[in-house]
Protein backbone atom coordinates (compact mmCIF):
# COMPACT_ATOMS: atom_id res chain seq x y z
CA UNK A 1 0.00 0.00 0.00
CA UNK A 2 2.88 2.47 0.87
CA UNK A 3 4.67 1.35 -2.64
CA UNK A 4 1.27 2.61 -4.74
CA UNK A 5 0.99 5.52 -2.63
CA UNK A 6 4.24 6.70 -3.56
CA UNK A 7 4.31 5.63 -7.29
CA UNK A 8 1.27 7.56 -7.74
CA UNK A 9 3.07 10.70 -6.00
CA UNK A 10 5.91 10.25 -8.30
CA UNK A 11 3.85 10.31 -11.16
CA UNK A 12 1.80 13.48 -9.74
CA UNK A 13 5.48 15.46 -9.77
CA UNK A 14 6.04 14.18 -12.97
CA UNK A 15 3.18 15.58 -14.31
CA UNK A 16 2.98 18.67 -11.98
CA UNK A 17 6.41 19.28 -13.18
CA UNK A 18 5.18 18.50 -17.12
CA UNK A 19 2.56 20.70 -16.98
CA UNK A 20 4.82 23.80 -15.16
CA UNK A 21 7.08 23.05 -18.17
CA UNK A 22 4.31 23.08 -20.70
CA UNK A 23 2.64 26.35 -19.47
CA UNK A 24 6.24 27.97 -19.02
CA UNK A 25 6.91 27.66 -22.66
CA UNK A 26 3.50 28.96 -23.40
CA UNK A 27 3.69 31.85 -21.37
CA UNK A 28 6.85 32.37 -22.99
CA UNK A 29 5.23 32.04 -26.54
CA UNK A 30 2.97 34.61 -26.08
CA UNK A 31 5.01 37.07 -24.46
CA UNK A 32 7.78 36.55 -27.67
CA UNK A 33 4.55 36.95 -29.69
CA UNK A 34 3.17 39.92 -27.96
CA UNK A 35 6.67 42.06 -28.44
CA UNK A 36 7.18 40.85 -32.48
CA UNK A 37 3.43 42.58 -32.62
CA UNK A 38 4.48 45.34 -30.76
CA UNK A 39 7.88 45.42 -32.93
CA UNK A 40 6.09 45.19 -36.06
CA UNK A 41 3.73 48.16 -35.36
CA UNK A 42 6.75 50.62 -34.37
CA UNK A 43 9.04 49.84 -37.01
CA UNK A 44 6.03 50.10 -39.70
CA UNK A 45 4.76 53.61 -38.31
CA UNK A 46 5.75 56.31 -40.31
CA UNK A 47 5.96 60.10 -39.51
CA UNK A 48 6.44 63.03 -42.27
CA UNK A 49 8.93 65.29 -42.56
CA UNK A 50 8.69 68.92 -43.34
CA UNK A 51 9.26 68.01 -47.16
CA UNK A 52 6.78 65.38 -46.79
CA UNK A 53 8.52 62.30 -47.15
CA UNK A 54 7.79 59.22 -45.29
CA UNK A 55 10.35 59.51 -42.23
CA UNK A 56 10.76 55.87 -39.76
CA UNK A 57 10.07 56.11 -36.31
CA UNK A 58 12.30 54.00 -34.69
CA UNK A 59 11.16 52.98 -31.29
CA UNK A 60 12.96 53.55 -27.75
CA UNK A 61 13.15 50.04 -27.01
CA UNK A 62 14.30 48.95 -30.45
CA UNK A 63 17.81 48.39 -29.93
CA UNK A 64 16.64 46.22 -26.23
CA UNK A 65 14.24 44.55 -27.66
CA UNK A 66 16.49 42.82 -30.30
CA UNK A 67 19.42 41.97 -28.14
CA UNK A 68 16.85 40.28 -25.30
CA UNK A 69 15.24 38.42 -28.36
CA UNK A 70 17.88 36.03 -29.30
CA UNK A 71 18.24 35.64 -25.44
CA UNK A 72 14.76 34.75 -24.86
CA UNK A 73 14.29 32.30 -27.52
CA UNK A 74 17.73 30.33 -26.59
CA UNK A 75 16.34 30.14 -22.60
CA UNK A 76 15.99 26.22 -21.72
CA UNK A 77 13.04 26.24 -19.25
CA UNK A 78 14.01 22.50 -18.00
CA UNK A 79 16.77 22.64 -16.98
CA UNK A 80 16.99 26.29 -15.24
CA UNK A 81 17.65 24.67 -11.79
CA UNK A 82 20.78 22.82 -12.77
CA UNK A 83 22.38 25.51 -14.33
CA UNK A 84 23.49 28.80 -12.77
CA UNK A 85 24.36 30.16 -16.53
CA UNK A 86 20.34 30.07 -16.84
CA UNK A 87 19.37 31.68 -13.79
CA UNK A 88 21.87 34.71 -15.06
CA UNK A 89 19.95 34.52 -18.29
CA UNK A 90 16.13 34.26 -16.70
CA UNK A 91 17.31 37.21 -14.53
CA UNK A 92 18.59 39.44 -17.50
CA UNK A 93 15.34 38.26 -19.69
CA UNK A 94 12.76 39.26 -16.78
CA UNK A 95 14.83 42.72 -16.32
CA UNK A 96 14.17 42.98 -20.03
CA UNK A 97 10.62 42.57 -20.33
CA UNK A 98 10.48 44.81 -17.38
CA UNK A 99 12.09 47.42 -19.10
CA UNK A 100 9.97 47.02 -21.88
CA UNK A 101 6.36 47.40 -20.25
CA UNK A 102 7.85 50.58 -18.31
CA UNK A 103 8.72 51.96 -21.38
CA UNK A 104 5.20 50.86 -22.95
CA UNK A 105 3.66 52.41 -20.28
CA UNK A 106 5.63 55.22 -19.23
CA UNK A 107 7.40 56.64 -23.03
Amino acid sequence: MLKKKHTSHKVYRIVRRLLVHIFARLLLEIILRWFAFLEYLDTNRFSFDQVGRHKRITPLYHQTYTSALPLLINLNIGRINKVFASHVQVIKAQSLILLQFKSLIYP
